[in-house]
Parts: C-alpha cells; structure tokens; sequence
C-alpha cells in the first residue's frame, strides 16, 4: 500500500478512496478499497490531478501472492501431553494456516520440558519448517504436572 499516494489522492477533496489495512491477507475476490466521488460531479482538474498522481507515483495497492511456506507446530503443556486435556490448538492452527495456502509438514505434543522443546524445533527446522508455531496448554497444580498434592 502506498499509504503517501494515498493521502495525496484523498487530499484532493471530493474524491474518496478507502482500502483494507496493509498487509491483510485477503483471497481471490476479495473487495479491497472502494472509492466516491461526492458531489456526482467534480471538475476536472481534480480528475487530472489524480491521474497525475498516479501516473508519477505508481500503485496506490498492490496485491502480493504469499508464499507457501512449510510450518511446524509444537504444542507444549503436560496435561496436553499426558491426554489430561484435548488439543485444540493444533486442529485451530492447521485450519489457518491452510487457509493461507501452507502446509504442516510436522505436529508434535510435548510435556514441559525444555530440552524436549528445543530438540523438537531444531528437528522442525531441520525438516524444513520456515515458520513454527508453539503453543503452552493450560498448565494446574505444579510445573511437572503433577497433581496429587
């Protein structure tokens, strides 16, 4: 997004150009700006002047494809680890991250254990993980995971 263009295009008055933040992920057809021109009818040099603008500067928005990327997701917590509570995170990860056209090449469970989770993310990259994502379950009682007391 060419945010400088942006604001010198709308400064023109009675033109109104309005876009989606930069850098928002967006799919085919997704609408992305809108523009009014209030009053029904301006003058043109208002019209010349956006022409110009445009016409020196570029693009106001470009559409990039992302990149797909390899991801891993490591998802830590001792009651997670020993089936004490279901993973949700990683069914929620994998969904978004599909949705954006990547691919999990790798999901593990680990208790907290930080040796466990710094050996499984050197593995993922090793692997060819590009991105990681990491999640701690809930954790109750004591850090090992035991709650007897």
């Amino acid at each position: 997004m060419n945010q400088a263009l942006l604001r010198e295009i709308n400064s023109i008055g009675d033109i109104v150009l309005a876009t989606r933040k930069s850098y928002t992920a967006c799919q085919e057809g997704t609408i992305i700006a809108g523009t009014k021109i209030n009053p029904r009818y301006i003058s043109e040099d208002k019209l010349k002047k956006l022409e110009e603008l445009c016409q020196k500067q570029g693009k106001v928005i470009e559409v990039i494809p992302l990149k797909v990327k390899s991801v891993g997701i490591v998802i830590t917590g001792n009651e997670v680890f020993k089936g004490r509570i279901k993973d949700k995170f990683g069914e929620t990860i994998r969904k978004k991250v599909e949705a954006l056209g990547s691919v999990i090449n790798h999901q593990t469970i680990l208790p907290d254990d930080e040796d466990l989770i710094a050996q499984a993310i050197i593995e993922m990259k090793d692997r060819g993980s590009v991105f990681l994502a990491s999640e701690k379950g809930p954790t109750f009682g004591s850090p090992n995971g035991d709650h007897s007391g």
